[in-house]
């Protein structure tokens, strides 16, 4: 069964699991663990949320949707590799920049920003290590392979624009990391671009780890005051964030340029092209796609489409009361969500 509208509506139905699930297990987890131990916390979440509930799922809706290349796991050279790490350093820049202004923004409303934060601090030898692999690559891996592959690729028979900010922002709510909202939908949206003109997800991969990894770098070798974010005062945060966004910038768009030339060159293509490759082979895709038999084509594509349309829907507002559960949070005390920091 290639991609068509019933893969549409098939993974806004997983989507619409996949946001309570992810919560569900990120209280459990924090119950039983107590948050006290980093690497034992991300250990569970890696084996239980990450791979468990986001990997397996999308790689099973892979295969019963026309095969894991249908879907951007295609492989990259070894050079596309290199620009995309650098490109995720990029981001990382542009992110921070993102991130830190919305901290000064919620302190300043008197939010506690701070008590929501996701500051690790990873500490040394094998639990650095460990750290390294539980949050930079289990997580690059999974995430990329549902947010730029299953849904990424799903919804762009309706439309490139569309496809891109859905995946981006469910990629970003589905954090409920409301004071990084901002910066985590720039990171989908970036992701997904990527994504887009390089015909593979794998890029996408290597922005994300690199992303996390240099966050654990930086908190590695800095203070727990310094990376936790203590003593905001925006007269010295600001320039800092400034040079940050500015740096990232320029980073970015040299390493895009970069990356954009090799995925050109690999898959014989002009640069110009590439943007609109999968966009015009998965349109063709659907228009093409069987009906299930005794049905006309039209009835069974307007009710995929209507079905669908009411899971994403509902997808989002769940994710949004979630996320606006954690904001009430930072204005009150509410017990028990101090489990989902972690």
């Amino acid at each position: 069964m290639p991609i068509s509208p019933f893969s549409k509506r098939n993974i806004n139905v997983i989507m619409l699991a996949l946001g309570p699930l992810t919560l569900f297990m990120g209280y459990l987890i924090g119950a039983f663990t107590g948050g006290a131990d980093t690497v034992r916390v991300f250990a569970w979440n890696a084996l239980l949320v990450e791979l468990l509930v986001i990997y397996l799922p999308s790689r099973r809706f892979m295969e019963l949707h026309g095969g894991h290349e249908a879907f951007g796991l295609v492989k990259i050279k070894p050079v596309e590799w290199a620009w995309a790490l650098l490109l995720g350093i990029g981001m990382f820049f542009i992110s921070t920049a993102l991130s830190g202004t919305m901290r000064l923004v919620y302190e300043a409303l008197n939010f506690k920003a701070a008590d929501f934060s996701q500051a690790v601090f990873p500490g040394s030898g094998w639990r650095f290590y460990a750290s390294l692999l539980l949050i930079a690559v289990i997580p690059a891996f999974a995430e990329e392979t549902l947010f730029r592959g299953a849904l990424l690729f799903s919804w762009l028979p309706g439309g490139v624009k569309a496809a891109l900010i859905n995946s981006s922002l469910l990629f970003a709510l589905v954090h409920l990391q409301p004071v990084e909202l901002p910066s985590i939908f720039f990171m989908g949206l970036m992701m997904g671009a990527v994504t887009l003109v390089c015909g593979s997800n794998l890029p996408a991969m290597a922005m994300h780890g690199a992303n996390n990894a240099i966050a654990l770098l930086l908190m590695r070798f800095a203070d727990d005051a310094t990376a936790a974010g203590a003593d905001l005062d925006a007269k010295t945060l600001l320039p800092v964030l400034l040079v940050y966004a500015a740096i990232g910038g320029l980073g970015s768009f040299a390493s895009f340029r970069g990356l954009r030339a090799a995925a050109a060159r690999r898959l014989e293509k002009s640069p110009k092209e590439l943007a609109l490759k999968n966009a015009q082979a998965l349109v063709h895709l659907a228009a093409i796609a069987p009906s299930p038999v005794g049905a006309k084509p039209p009835e069974i594509r307007r009710r995929a489409a209507l079905s669908g349309k009411a899971a994403v829907v509902l997808t989002y507002i769940v994710l949004l009361l979630l996320n606006g559960l954690m904001l009430l949070a930072m204005v009150l005390d509410i017990p028990g969500l101090e489990l989902l920091k972690s």
